[in-house]
């Protein structure tokens, strides 16, 4: 497997979808390099006669009766969605204690089960671990641990 560059000769639509519904091409490449072409889209996102940078790799057929070539783009480092990016927003204290009922909730059940305490007390302690982790979301905010 490596990575080249060349100029686009030519695309051909082999007008087939495989199993994941990505269209396939077989393209021609300037260099010499000619290869299979996979993209979700209808169409590839160039054109004949742009430069394309590519990984190149021959693979061997599924039966073993012999190879076929390989042609994908190469794999970004980082490659921003569209409408924004992959970057996770950090959690606003609302959002943290939103979850803090239902992973009470978890908590206690699970000692419940566990016969650490009687279902009948369910309500005491699920009502005193949720203003517990109140009380360290609050100050975890307040004094800055939370990176906000």
């Amino acid at each position: 497997m490596e990575t080249k560059k060349s100029i686009v000769k030519e695309i051909k639509d082999l007008k087939k979808k495989d199993t994941y519904g990505n269209s396939s091409f077989i393209l021609k490449l300037e260099n010499g390099d000619e290869g299979f072409y996979r993209c979700k889209a209808e169409q590839p996102s160039f054109a004949v006669g742009a430069e394309l940078e590519y990984v190149f790799e021959t693979k061997t057929k599924k039966d073993g009766t012999g190879t076929y070539n390989n042609i994908s783009l190469p794999k970004k480092d980082f490659e921003p969605k569209k409408g924004g990016d992959y970057k996770r927003q950090p959690r606003t204290k609302q959002d943290v204690r939103s979850d803090v009922p239902f992973r009470a909730m978890e908590k206690v059940v699970d000692l419940v089960i566990a016969g650490k305490i009687v279902w009948e007390k369910f309500r005491d302690y699920h009502k005193e671990l949720c203003t517990y982790l109140y009380d360290e979301i609050d100050e975890a905010y307040r004094s800055g641990e939370s990176g906000s």
